[in-house]
């Protein structure tokens, strides 16, 4: 049921931003033409693009996250069993994360990294993603984040 109103609401926001965001365009441009002064004009536009350009961006994280979750789901379980010693996978699977639909793929890799069940030849993993996101322990403090939440996967 959740799917189905989540469709609802996504077909909803399309149908009102289709009418009201060109509306809310035009009300901004005939806004703007009585702002004589260009200082004033052009700061007033400046504005705009800058809040127009955040609100993209917040949908950008959001997309990720989403992409993120996924990649958890499917590859989650594939990639924990990989990457971590041999036979912990299997002994702990019940008490797992990876696979979830609210966690991302960082906590799950964070969950082996806290229980130091990263293999060694896979350390290469925790480093990159400290790297790519420029912290000293991308996924470990996503995984702390996520049992401090509502998780039952400490």
């Amino acid at each position: 049921m959740e799917g189905i109103n989540a469709i609802i609401a996504l077909l909803g926001a399309l149908i009102l931003a289709g009418v009201l965001i060109p509306l809310g365009m035009i009300y901004t441009s005939v806004a703007s033409l009585f702002r004589i002064k260009f200082k004033t004009f052009g700061v007033y536009w400046i504005k705009f693009f800058k809040e127009v350009w955040l609100v993209f961006t917040r949908a950008y994280y959001q997309v990720a996250l989403a992409i993120d979750y996924l990649g958890n789901v499917t590859c989650g379980p594939m990639i924990i069993n990989i990457i971590t010693t041999k036979g912990w996978y299997k002994k702990h699977r019940a008490k797992l994360i990876c696979g979830e639909s609210e966690v991302t793929l960082s906590s799950a890799i964070g969950q082996a990294e806290y229980h130091g069940a990263i293999s060694p030849n896979f350390r290469w993993v925790i480093t990159g993603l400290n790297k790519a996101f420029n912290e000293e322990a991308h996924a470990l403090d996503s995984y702390l984040k996520t049992i401090q939440t509502d998780c039952n996967c400490k």
